[in-house]
Formats: structure tokens, C-alpha cells, sequence
């Protein structure tokens, strides 16, 4: 087996390039995966502890062969725009509710979410920007398909900062199932 150093991560185990397409077919559609975009995709195998020198190339020709994402994926067409950024000067200092639905009706006649969202983490908001979409193909099944989509949104670096959810706030190495 051979290793790569790296300056940001532990000891990455180096893989074929077969191996590593199984890597991100399995992180990106397996039981956990959550359709993730190129970047996010290439860049949760690096921090798992793998690389290949084709990683981002075959990342992105994943996603672009995954017919799902295809169908689904949300193309922004306008150019960005400054944040009006809520002040919150620690966590849990400051709260915001949302009701997220309609749903398809699941077991006991549930149909919305009612999400509460910490204005300083942040962290369910992306509920109300995206992840709806997975939870409506889900059907009836939403509320038992909402566990993997909070795991999935959580340990998924974010563009911004580069960092998932996980990792920002324990500082720990995010699992990999």
C-alpha cells in the first residue's frame, strides 16, 4: 500500500484509479450519499484519507454521468448577491422558526416540518434551501429519509469554508460509513 503526505490531513492511502471511482460512486450514491456536487464530492474522499491523482476529474464526471443529479441538481443562473448577515453574537443567543412542506402525508397525518434554525450556527437552514427536494421524492417515507439527510447535510464540507458542519463544531474527524 502506499501513502501520500499531506500538510492538512493524516497519512492519505493513494488508490488506482478503478478504486478510487468505487470510492466516489460509493460516497455519493451509496446508503449515506447524498448527491453531492464535484467539489464536495472530491474533497469528502480526501478527507476519508484517500487520494488519486484524478479525484477531482473523476468527481466531476460522476456527477456529470449520475443521472439523478441531472434531473435534480439546482443551477443557479444569477450572479451573487451580498449577504444580509443576522448578528448573533453566540451560539443559541438568538433563534428563527420555519415550517417547511407541504410533504407527501407521512403516518399520522404529519405533512410539515417545523424547523427552528440558531442564527449563529446556522446549521438547519439548508432544511428550507435544498433538502426538501430529497425529502419530497421520499414520499410518505420523509420522516424516516430525514435522519440521512441531516447526516449526509452534516458531514458535508461546505464551499465557504471548507469544513462540514461536523468538523467546525467537535473538531474531530467526521465518521464515514
Amino acid at each position: 500500500m502506499l501513502y501520500k503526505k499531506s500538510f492538512t490531513h493524516p497519512l492519505l492511502r493513494y488508490l488506482s484509479q478503478e478504486e478510487g471511482l468505487h470510492v466516489l460512486k460509493e460516497i455519493h450514491d451509496g446508503c449515506c450519499g447524498s448527491h453531492i456536487r464535484t467539489w464536495a464530492l472530491a474533497n469528502k474522499a480526501l478527507r476519508v484519507g484517500y487520494f488519486w491523482p484524478t479525484m477531482k476529474q473523476d468527481a466531476r464526471y460522476l456527477v456529470n454521468k449520475c443521472e439523478k443529479c441531472q434531473k435534480h441538481a439546482t443551477l443557479i443562473h444569477q450572479p451573487a448577491e451580498l449577504l444580509n448577515v443576522m448578528l448573533s453574537l453566540c451560539p443559541f443567543s438568538q433563534w428563527g422558526m420555519d415550517i417547511v412542506g407541504p410533504f407527501p402525508l407521512a403516518p399520522e397525518q404529519k405533512k410539515f416540518l417545523l424547523v427552528a434554525i440558531d442564527y449563529y450556527t446556522k446549521l438547519i437552514g439548508i432544511l428550507v434551501q435544498g433538502i426538501k427536494k430529497k425529502l419530497d421524492r421520499a414520499g410518505g417515507n420523509w420522516i424516516e429519509e430525514l435522519t440521512s439527510v441531516l447526516w449526509s447535510y452534516r458531514t458535508t464540507p461546505r464551499g465557504s469554508t471548507g469544513e462540514s458542519p461536523f468538523t467546525q463544531y467537535t473538531e474531530q474527524k467526521q465518521p464515514f460509513q
